[in-house]
């Protein structure tokens, strides 16, 4: 018997600011990051089995659909919490990039833990599931929630930051680069004694609404280090900052990099010059302009 599918939005996240304070014993970075829900978003469907198995189909020809990923391992976890006896099958339509620091496996574990405690009727709340979450990724507790918010330790500690979401949009440069994030942090230098950028002037110009107090105090520890290991994307930056004559940030670990405000207009510019040609079609190189979130709408099931 065929059951409804119940759909959720899963949304990427964008790194605003993003600093490695220090190494940790269990093998984890501490960190100290502002994540804000940005409007790219894959879409989560799942419905109940007439057997035990959890299951998961996509069309991405990359991603795997075995016990590696995130949807599933989420989905394992709830069931072993719960002693569920119904399976699940789950089907992701994948538009947020792999490896490109947007947070989508993180986000398709959260949006799974959601799914799943909807249609077992576990009713959990949202401590509960971040609970389950942490042990998937250090960024899928913050999906639970959605929104804005501080993270700290390895990404699991979060103070909900009550702000209104930002009134601009920001643009996206997605490639075809795979940025992982272990090698980005064995790359990494991590800054001295009283090195560290300080996220308080930070959320001062959030606070402010002011998108170009925002973009000139966002921050990434791993820019520099990911720009000069990844020589395309290194390449890629300098030549966006140089024709947009604008800050272009990465966003996580990678690969993604974005910019505070439309690109539209310069980027018709830059339809005319070959490097940017050439950029274009090595790179797989697109454009989306995407809009911040709010809660509320991140966590819409559609």
């Amino acid at each position: 018997m065929r059951h409804p599918a119940t759909s959720i939005v899963s949304n990427a996240k964008i790194n605003l600011f993003l600093e490695v304070v220090g190494g940790r014993a269990d093998g984890y970075h501490d960190i100290v990051s502002v994540m804000h829900e940005i409007d790219l978003s894959d879409r989560l469907s799942c419905r109940p089995r007439d057997d035990a198995d959890l299951t998961l189909e996509t069309a991405h020809p990359t991603l795997p659909i075995g016990g590696d990923n995130h949807i599933l391992a989420a989905a394992r976890l709830l069931s072993r919490r719960l002693g569920a006896r119904r399976g699940l099958h789950f089907l992701l339509e994948k538009n947020i990039p792999v490896g490109g620091g947007l947070g989508g496996g993180s986000s398709n574990a959260a949006a799974a833990l959601r799914l799943a405690d909807r249609l077992w009727e576990a009713g959990l709340s949202d401590a509960a599931l971040s609970e389950l979450a942490a042990r998937i990724g250090s960024d899928a507790p913050f999906f639970v929630r959605g929104g804005l918010a501080l993270a700290e330790g390895r990404g699991e500690i979060l103070t909900p930051l009550d702000l209104p979401p930002p009134d601009f949009p920001i643009t996206l440069f997605l490639t075809n680069i795979h940025s992982r994030t272990a090698r980005a942090y064995s790359c990494l230098r991590l800054p001295g004694r009283g090195q560290t950028a300080r996220v308080d002037g930070f959320l001062d110009a959030l606070r402010s609404g002011d998108p170009a107090a925002v973009s000139a105090v966002s921050f990434n520890r791993f820019e520099k280090t990911v720009l000069a290991d990844i020589p395309a994307l290194g390449g890629l930056h300098r030549f966006l900052e140089k024709a947009l004559a604008r800050r272009v940030l990465l966003t996580g670990s990678g690969s993604t990099l974005w910019s505070v405000g439309p690109a539209g207009p310069a980027l018709e510019r830059l339809e005319r010059e070959c490097a940017f040609q050439e950029l274009r079609n090595s790179l797989a190189l697109r454009t989306v302009e995407a809009r911040f979130v709010s809660r509320s709408a991140a966590n819409m099931a559609l």
